[in-house]
């Protein structure tokens, strides 16, 4: 059983590791707005310029500015949780947070994405097998293939990846969403049979 004190780690150093990838993803946003209406679109505009933006370049426009938005209310609640001391970020104390986060399931999966960097095969494909087994989370997972989160784990090569994919009957195109529930057991099964052979 582990104590406050180390629960608060584990929050902590996960909470860093997300800030760390939202402000990436916003500094891709701000870059993409920032090529879009150019240099010259500052409070100095100069009288003779003239600046012309197409409809295309204004809808991607509205969704890029509206994505930092979202960005930028998830990283307030991020924010939030961080407390008001020194902070130390540590691998086992991620590992550990990455792991459970996994375990009990997740509904975002960019997160999932995220925490499988942060993991290797022994722990984190167990820790996504249990996450399988306890909800249906993962059943919003449209856009993401079960071949693509599974190489995304530390350690992961093509042999590995190809070789749970055949033991749970899953084609390799195939998203989170489109395995029945059968598949999805046998995944959660074959994961934790190839995990034990890494240990």
């Amino acid at each position: 059983m582990t104590t406050d004190g180390a629960d608060e780690h584990w929050a902590t150093s996960w909470t860093l590791v997300q800030v760390g990838a939202l402000l990436r993803s916003s500094d891709e946003l701000l870059l993409e707005c920032q090529r879009i209406i150019g240099p010259a679109a500052h409070a100095g505009f100069p009288e003779d310029a003239a600046l012309a933006l197409d409809v295309d370049a204004v809808e991607t426009l509205h969704t890029a500015l509206a994505e930092l938005g979202d960005l930028g209310d998830r990283l307030r609640v991020l924010g939030d949780c961080l407390p008001a001391a020194p902070l130390e970020l540590r691998y086992a104390d991620l590992r550990d947070a990455a792991a459970e986060e996994l375990a009990n399931g997740v509904a975002d999966p960019g997160r999932a994405l995220l925490a499988a960097r942060a993991l290797d095969l022994a722990v984190g494909w167990r820790a996504l097998a249990a996450g399988l087994r306890a909800g249906d989370d993962h059943a919003d997972w449209h856009e993401l293939t079960v071949a693509h989160l599974l190489r995304r784990f530390r350690g992961a090569d093509a042999s590995s990846v190809g070789a749970v994919l055949i033991d749970a009957g899953i084609d390799p195109e195939a998203t989170f969403a489109d395995c029945p529930p059968e598949h999805l057991d046998a995944l959660a099964s074959a994961l934790e049979a190839r995990a034990g052979e890494r240990r």
